[in-house]
């Protein structure tokens, strides 16, 4: 491990002044939203939409233990509708933003000049994803129907390209993306306007409703309205002809070899996927949604936002490798990563769980190097959660179109884990606890969770409990108090 203060302060000046000239253009005609420079961004008026499979977490649970044989079960089910969505948006002209395992974030932003027509599309192209998926529901063979919940929200987002070199991902960011994905957290099926997408369209919400479901009738009239010019059932069949060309590949596993970050996540497929008992974590920048909206109606205090959010992120990437991390993928405000420590046949999970700590205490002393450099983001906090357990890496979708995906209980334990954190708070999950308690545990509290968690404040705690243990493993033990009758005396 090669982490230190002074590298992150001179990786943080350096990525500081490289986008120290970004501006943020207001979009007024067709662009490449996918190779945006690095020092631009652009302020789009759309509608965000975010798709979830409520039911993919189900299958994790359906065994006492969390062998292959589930998480088999549940990529084969992300797989089969990853490459049935792929045929659904097809020349649609819908910008997919990410698919993170089950959950889908896409954004129509076309026509330009048009509201109204834009919700009116977004809702056309939900009606057509959700055809779709009911007629891939007949084909998937013991698997359950996915049941989807979809959150719509319309509203001004910056659209950036994060990242450095190949590790770039589109992102947007602002109120927009935020609410619809809030949508879905509430909700187990159906489709949902935001009180926003419901106002566009003159759809009024009753005084006990925060979000407007739309029912057939509506979605129907959307379709009409929108003229996708997309049939079901070819689609459908597009997709049958798809699986017989490529069929579904039997999800494979081997065990990656540690250094994690030296995995080549790029080149993973379903029958080349990577299973190992590790330590996954989720850093999120608290705050940053409304730390952004406080700052969209100005172009330069919005350039602002997405200078703090581009060294953020990418010393929060380049100190999780320091501690020979993998970074997934970043969703949003926020950075996903895995971590382990061993061979390619056992994982020492005691190390491991001591290492993520480390390397979270090292993210929290990075993020206060940014504050310093940056004053603005004195505003904002750092929110992290860790968990250890069996967790499988892979890439589904079409070929030449694949996501990333990285499933286990660990994984939504870890991002509850975060997501239960204010901006100073890092919280453990029970198993990293377990697997580590003798070495972590008297940094936490009855929560598991530690404020203001340093590495150096770590670092300090380790050489403590390692002295103590090295002292308790050479004191040489008292004899035991044994109770001698007194003499009796007349």
């Amino acid at each position: 491990m090669s982490w230190s203060k002074e590298t992150s302060r001179q990786r943080i000046k350096d990525a500081a002044k490289a986008v120290e000239k970004l501006e943020v253009v207001k979009l007024s005609r067709e662009v490449d939203l996918y190779s945006i420079p690095l020092e631009k961004a652009y302020l789009v008026d759309g509608v965000h939409i975010y798709v979830d499979i409520t039911n993919a977490r189900e299958l994790l649970g359906t065994t006492d233990f969390e062998g292959e044989r589930c998480h088999k079960r549940i990529l084969r089910f992300l797989h089969l509708y990853q490459r049935m969505v792929h045929f659904a948006f097809a020349g649609t002209n819908a910008f997919k933003v990410d698919f993170q395992n089950e959950r889908l974030h896409f954004v129509v932003f076309k026509p330009l000049d048009d509201a109204i027509a834009r919700v009116i599309r977004a809702v056309a192209l939900v009606k057509l994803l959700l055809d779709v998926v009911s007629k891939a529901n007949e084909k998937h063979e013991d698997l359950p129907n996915a049941k989807l919940a979809v959150g719509i929200d319309t509203g001004l987002a910056l659209a950036v390209n994060n990242g450095t070199r190949s590790d770039r991902e589109p992102l947007f960011i602002g109120e927009p993306a935020n609410r619809a994905a809030k949508v879905i957290g509430k909700n187990k099926e159906g489709v949902f306007l935001t009180p926003t997408a419901a106002k566009v369209l003159g759809l009024q919400l009753q005084p006990n409703q925060s979000v407007y479901p739309l029912n057939p009738k509506q979605m129907d009239w959307c379709a009409d309205q929108a003229q996708l010019g997309s049939d079901v059932d070819a689609l459908v069949e597009k997709w049958k002809e798809e699986l017989k060309e490529t069929p579904l590949a039997d999800i494979e596993f081997s065990r990656p070899t540690p250094p994690l970050k030296d995995l080549d996540i790029d080149t993973l497929t379903p029958a080349n996927s990577r299973r190992s008992e590790l330590l996954t974590l989720f850093a999120d920048i608290d705050g940053f949604t409304k730390f952004v909206s406080a700052r969209m109606g100005d172009l330069k205090k919005a350039a602002e936002t997405v200078r703090v959010l581009h060294v953020v992120r990418k010393e929060l990437r380049d100190v999780l490798h320091d501690h020979d991390g993998l970074k997934i993928r970043y969703i949003g405000d926020c950075l996903h990563g895995v971590m382990v420590v061993g061979t390619s046949q056992t994982t020492d999970a005691p190390t491991t769980v001591v290492k993520a700590a480390l390397c979270a205490g090292a993210m929290r002393d990075a993020f206060g190097l940014v504050q310093e450099e940056l004053p603005a983001a004195q505003e904002l906090g750092l929110a992290i959660g860790l968990e250890y357990g069996p967790v499988s890496i892979t890439r589904l979708g079409v070929k030449n179109d694949r996501d990333r995906c990285v499933i286990g209980r660990a994984v939504y334990e870890a991002e509850g884990r975060q997501s239960s954190c204010n901006g100073k708070q890092t919280a453990f999950g029970p198993e990293a606890v377990k697997a580590a308690k003798d070495e972590i545990g008297g940094l936490l509290d009855s929560n598991n969770k530690a404020i203001d968690l340093t590495h150096t404040k770590v670092e300090l705690h380790l050489q403590v409990t390692e002295k103590a243990q090295k002292v308790a493993g050479t004191m040489v033990p008292l004899p035991p108090n044994v109770s001698l009758p007194r003499p009796h005396c007349r």
